[in-house]
Parts: C-alpha cells; structure tokens; sequence
C-alpha cells in the first residue's frame, strides 16, 4: 500500500510540475557558460527553459540577442529594481517569455596553497526570477559554497570537469521547493488578479468628469466589464475607473481596442497598456505651419477667401493667419492632433478639388512645414527707372548704346524711354515692366553683359523695387574697390527671411563692408545685395565673407559659384530645397563627400530568407523611426527579413506593405531603439533628361556594399513608367534610392534593363525560333518615387 502511495504521489507530482512549468516558460540567462549548462540542468524540473537564439560574449560580458541588440552584464545581473529597464523590455519584445531567470557569480575567492599544490573557490551564487511583463521579483536567493582544498589538475580537460563539478554541488545548495514555491505562490496571485483592471483616462477636466465616467461605463459594460467603479484627481485631472472581466485582460484590452478605434468618441486618443492598467492619452497637437507663396496683393483675396474654407473645416485649433505683401507670402499656423502628411494629403486634396486654388502646386517643405506655391504669371506692369552714372561721352557712344539696347530688349520690357545728359553724365531709362520688380531686371542685365569687355567697367549702386542704379568707372585692379554686387541664388521663399538676415549679419561683421542693402526676385529664387566696400580687394572680401558664414550654421553650407561680370555669386544649399527648378543643363554638377556620408548612412542591406535559400538588396529609410522603402521583389515571397545599417546594426524587418506591379514594397524594423536618418523625398515629375544624379547600394550583395555610383537622367516612360538612367543596375542593387544633387530621392532602382534577340534555326527541315535575353550595358531603371508617395504616406 505503502508503495502504490508513493508512486501517486511520484506521478501527482510530475504532473503538477508539468502543467505549472507548461505555462511559466522562462529565459534562463547566466554570466558563466559552464554555469549556464549546469543550471539549465538543475533547474529542469521547477523552471521551463525555453529554446533562444541569445548569444553570450563571456570575454567583452555581453548578451548579443538575435536580433543583434547588445546588453551588459551590468544591466542585467543586478540586485536593483526592473521596472522601466529598457534590458527587461529588450528580451520582453524579441522573445515573450513569462519569466527571466537570472543565475551568477555573485563573488568567487580563490585561495591557493600552492606549497601542497592545493585549491579551493569559495563562491557565492545569486538566482534571481523577474516577471517579465511589470519588472516584478518573483524570488531572488543566494548561497554559498565552500568545498574542501583539492589537488588543482594540470590537464585542461580536466579542470573544466572540476570547474563544472565545482559549480554543480554549489547549485545544489538552492534548495528547489523553496524556488518552486515561490515561484508557484506569485503566480497563483497574478492569476487571480488576472482579470482585474484598471482603466486611466488622463486629462479630464472637472466640469467634464460626470460626462466623461458615463461614456466609460457605457462604453466597458457591453464588452464584458463588471463591478465598475470609478475616482477621480482633480489635481491630476485623471478618472480611474476600476472593475474586473469574465475573460483575461489581453482578451478584454483587445475588444476595448477594437470598439474605441470605431468610435469617434475616442479620436485624438492614444490607448496604451501596461500590466491590468489601460491607459487612454489625449494626443499632444502639434503645431503645423502652411505656407503659400508667390501669391501678389491682387489674388490675396480670391485665394486668401478658398484657403480660410478648407483650413477652417479642417480639424484644427488655434488657428493664426498672416500675409506678406513684402514676400507675397500667405501663412496659416495651428494646432492639431493630425501628423503632418496625413493632413497635407488631406488639404491637397481638397485644394485640388477648389477650381479657384488650380493654379496652386506643392512646394518644398519639411517637418511640421507644409509649402505650395501659386504658379501665376504677373500680367501687371510696374514703372522701373534705371539711372546709369558718370558717363562720359566714350563711354556713351559704345558702352552707354549697348547697355541701352540690352534693357530695351529684355523680355516684358514696354514703353521704353531714355536720355542722355552729357552735362551730369548720366542716362536715364524708364519703361513698364511685366514681371516681378526691380531685382529680376537687375539680374537680367547682368546675366546678359557678364561677358562683355566694354561693359566690364559697369558697377552696381543703389536698388529697390522699381528703381536701380549703375555707375561707369575704371576697370577694377582690385583695390579701393566701392560699390559690390554679391548675388545669393537658390534660395525659396520659405528660407528668404532668415537665409538674407543671416547673410546680411555676415556682411556686416566683414572688415571694410557697409552699407548692406538687398532685395529678393521670388521667380529666380535669388537674393541681390549691394554693399560698399573699401578694403584690399576682393579676394579679401571673399575670405571675410568665408569666415563670417562659418560663424553660422545655417550659412555652412554655402557654396561659392562662378563670378559673372564683376559679381560674387554664391549658392544656398536648403536641405528642403529641390533642385528640379533651378537645374541647369550644365551636367559638371559634383556631389559633395560630406552629401554622400550623410546620404550613405540613410541606405540599408536587406537580406532574405525562404527556407534555407537567401537573397539580397537594398533599401533606404524613409522615416526616422525605422521605415523602409525598397523592390517587391527583393522581400516578397520571404519568411525572414533581415535589416543591416551603415554602422553594422543587424535587426528583424517586417513587410507592411508590397505592391509587385510597382515592384515597390515598404517594410518596417520589428523593433526600434534610436532614430534613424530618413531620406528626403523629391518630386520625379520635375525631372529633365540629362539631369546628374546618384545612386548608393549593394551591387553584387554584401562584397560590394555601400558603392556609390553616379550619372545622369537618360529618358522617361520606359517599363511600366521607368526613369531611365546612365547608371547600369546589378543584382543586389534593386531597391536602391537614386537621388538628385541635392540629396533627395527621386527614383527606385530596378531590375536591370534588358535586350531581347530573336533568332531562327532549321532543325529537320523545320524552323524553330528562339528568344535570348541579355543585359544591356550603362542603362538602368528606377521606379519614379512619386508613385511610392501613396504608400510612403504609411510610414509614421
């Protein structure tokens, strides 16, 4: 009898270790792998280790996950508290354990008496058992262990059977029912406590609360909540509402989750779990910026009237209008909880549909920025008077005639008058002027004289709006220089206020500059200024001028350009410019190196795997917090996608969305713990044949990662709407950004453009046709990114 007992009870026991460890599996970690293997095997029978991936650098005391995530030692083997440790939270979301199991070497003595050749390691061992999901201790016991002095061995095989030996008997001083216990009574609490829960609205103001506690407690009891009662902080402004479900809180968060996003009373709210606690957080506004330019005093009302429409019956707060007549620019900023692309899809789209806003296109913009512009040709004429002075009768015959005859024919040029006073020595110029002002016909003027040695003589003098003045002087040796021309090109009407601010600032801190005056032409996206100068010449000038900008960070990008008839030209370099309006057909564009480090660290190595086999390609991030666009037919069809970064990050993607006629696939890092450099995104409809780009990728796979290549715009609408380019694609390169000179992404790289031969041969008097395909050499195709924007606008 006594013996049928035991066996029951043997047999009890086995299966109530069974189905207990059947739900507690654990991720057993230690800093010893000889520690490792022989606590896994003595805690087999009250902890369910559960298969991992993880790997131990027991040498730099490093836990490497398989996702490539690196944690000290430090972080983990610890006596202080889990709660918010981003470690705990690492293993938490890679491999979803119940529990973390934590054994180590707390402290080990060693003492030798090497006069006998004896040893002995006195050690102290920590098992520590933290619930994954709230950073909870479950048990945390230590022991030591002194065995008795032995003969070291010599072998090397041998002392690591005593090492393990060693470590064995000092595990066997935990004592297994007491861990089991322990672990047994926490998590008998957890489950009776698992269907209890605790709902948290934040924000709520006091004479909102009774409205706010109905809305709950009609909105929790039909999906199965009971025994609602609820609190409320008026300091805080937080309702708590307490109850407990029939089912599990996973289950009941998930039909919460479900009937709040269908519920328009829970818009503007961000639903976030922890534990039995609900969190439901109002969602910050953000404050967005429109910006439209190029819009005169004449159309401010007709469009000004459209645009107040749709802005209002949009879901915005605190809205604020303003117009520059100055800049032609009209400004609305607000509040919303919207992020910035869903609401410019939203407002292009309704702007789109305004018959009286047709004429407005997307401009550059970035962040919290939303830019369009209203492309419409100015039929108004202004008065322009252009005074040149100290003319004297040579310079008049020559030089005074061909000056005349240039400003009579620009284009817009009307009702054109001058004289001649040989007296004062000054001609006068007036005429109607159908453009912007005073500034473009400026820029004209000199854009078509540069070249001319006659009128290498001409210097800039005063301007404004409908006035400019010029004055004949000796050729310049390159000192006692007076009045300067310095022209800053490439600068919108969004950078125009802080980009002239800041360069004026800079003129004015050059030694010998004064007098800093400037205007702006909004269609040349260039800004004119006309200082005095009276120092060593200008190659002095410009090494000021150099040194000044340095100072600013918005001005270190600026490029000098090449002088054009006595003027210093420079280039502004936006990182929210497009150069698509401003592109020339000179093709000795350049990349800068500090462009391509910068624009390499936003490409990635995909790699995929279906089964055994695996492939390769590349990517380009398109949002900080770890989107990725790249082909279709580099991640369809795979089980696995794995991301590596510039810095040799190696993390799990997932495919969020594929689109295979596109062959456009966009995918996402599995988990994200820092920003990452997102790419710009240009506009491939504003694209010209001949137009220098570059590509960046992996051709030919990892061997060749990262190679950069460069070339130009060769054609447009070839397979499926290709861009075609001069760069050739290989395999490994698909999925690659092709960008424009300045840095932003206007195409895809594809599949490797292709040439079919057809030839036809006699076999037994019968005449059999076969189609080769083979490579062509330097063509390569890209996907336009303005067909990607529809799934870019996914990634947030």
């Amino acid at each position: 009898m006594k013996k049928l007992f035991s066996t029951l009870l043997i047999l009890a026991t086995l299966f109530s270790n069974a189905s207990w460890a059947e739900g507690t599996k654990t991720l057993l970690i230690s800093d010893s792998k000889e520690l490792m293997s022989e606590a896994k095997s003595y805690f087999s029978d009250v902890l369910n280790v559960m298969s991992s991936d993880v790997e131990n650098n027991y040498i730099s005391k490093q836990l490497i996950t398989g996702e490539g995530s690196r944690i000290s030692f430090d972080d983990l083997f610890h006596q202080k508290s889990f709660r918010d440790s981003s470690a705990l939270q690492q293993l938490k979301d890679e491999y979803a354990p119940k529990t973390i199991s934590l054994v180590w070497i707390e402290s080990e003595d060693v003492k030798d008496y090497k006069a006998y050749g004896l040893k002995r390691s006195v050690l102290k061992l920590r098992l520590r058992v933290i619930d994954a999901i709230s950073g909870r201790t479950i048990t945390d016991k230590s022991i030591s262990y002194k065995p008795r002095y032995k003969v070291e061995p010599k072998d090397e095989d041998d002392k690591l059977d005593a090492r393990k030996a060693t470590l064995a008997k000092a595990l066997s001083e935990f004592d297994l029912d007491k861990v089991k216990n322990s672990i047994s009574s926490y998590l008998d609490g957890s489950d009776s406590m698992s269907n209890k829960f605790r709902v948290v609205v934040n924000d709520v103001k006091q004479k909102d609360y009774f409205d706010w506690k109905n809305k709950m407690f009609d909105f929790m009891g039909p999906i199965g909540a009971n025994n609602l009662r609820e609190s409320y902080d008026k300091a805080s402004k937080v309702l708590t509402v307490r109850g407990d479900t029939g089912s599990n809180v996973s289950d009941f968060f998930q039909s919460m989750y479900q009937k709040a996003t269908d519920s328009k009373t829970f818009d503007g709210f961000d639903i976030d779990r922890s534990g039995n606690m609900i969190e439901f957080n109002k969602q910050q506004a953000d404050k967005l910026t429109v910006v439209i330019n190029n819009i005169a005093p004449s159309d401010y009302r007709s469009v000004g009237a459209a645009m107040d429409s749709i802005i209002k019956n949009l879901d915005v707060k605190e809205l604020e209008k303003s117009y520059s007549r100055e800049d032609f620019q009209l400004t609305y900023v607000f509040d919303t909880v919207d992020k910035a692309v869903d609401l410019d899809t939203e407002l292009w789209k309704r702007i789109s549909g305004n018959s009286s806003l047709e004429k407005i296109v997307q401009d550059s913009g970035a962040g919290n920025v939303l830019g369009y512009f209203f492309n419409n040709d100015r039929a108004d004429s202004r008065h322009i008077e252009v005074t040149v002075r100290n003319v004297n009768e040579d310079d008049y015959s020559k030089a005074g005639r061909m000056l005349i005859t240039t400003v009579k024919q620009i284009e817009g040029v009307d009702k054109f008058k001058y004289d001649y006073s040989e007296e004062d020595q000054v001609i006068n110029m007036t005429f109607f002027y159908k453009g912007e002002n005073a500034y473009a016909v400026d820029s004209v003027i000199w854009d078509r004289i540069s070249n001319n040695r006659d009128l290498s003589g001409l210097k800039a003098g005063l301007i404004d709006e409908n006035a400019l003045e010029y004055l004949f002087s000796e050729k310049d040796d390159g000192k006692n220089s007076d009045r300067v021309l310095i022209v800053m090109k490439g600068v919108s009407g969004k950078d125009y206020k802080h980009v002239s601010t800041a360069f004026a600032k800079a003129l004015r801190s050059a030694r010998d500059v004064r007098h800093v005056r400037y205007g702006y032409s909004v269609k040349r996206q260039t800004i004119t200024f006309r200082v005095k100068y009276s120092g060593d010449g200008m190659f002095a000038l410009e090494d000021a001028i150099q040194l000044a900008m340095s100072k600013d960070d918005l001005l270190k990008d600026v490029e000098r350009g090449q002088d054009k008839g006595g003027r210093l030209i420079y280039h502004f370099n936006s990182e929210d410019s497009d150069d698509s309006s401003s592109y020339s057909n000179d093709l000795s564009t350049s990349f800068s190196g500090s462009l391509i480090d910068k624009l390499d660290k936003q490409v990635v190595f995909i790699s995929a795997y279906d089964g055994d086999k695996g492939s390769s390609g590349s990517g380009f991030f398109v949002s900080k917090n770890g989107y990725i666009m790249t082909n279709a037919h580099v991640v369809d069809g795979s089980d696995r996608l794995y991301v590596t970064t510039l810095d040799g990050d190696r993390i799990k993607a997932e495919i969020i969305d594929s689109n295979a006629k596109l062959d456009l696939a966009l995918i996402k890092l599995v988990t994200v713990k820092k920003n990452f450099p997102a790419n710009r995104i240009g506009n491939s409809n504003n694209l010209r044949k001949g137009q220098p780009i570059i590509m960046i990728g992996n051709p030919l796979g990892a061997r060749y990662e990262h190679t950069v290549l460069t070339g130009i715009i060769s054609g447009f609408n070839r397979h499926n709407g290709s861009i075609q380019l001069s760069i050739p694609s290989y395999p490994g390169s698909s999925g690659s950004p092709v960008f424009n000179s300045q840095g932003r992404v206007i195409g895809v790289m594809r599949a490797r453009a292709v040439d079919s031969k057809t030839s036809t041969y006699k076999i037994k008097k019968e005449e059999v046709t076969f189609t080769s395909y083979e490579g062509v050499e330097n063509i390569g195709l890209a996907v336009p990114i303005n067909y990607a924007k529809p799934m870019l606008s996914m990634a947030k």
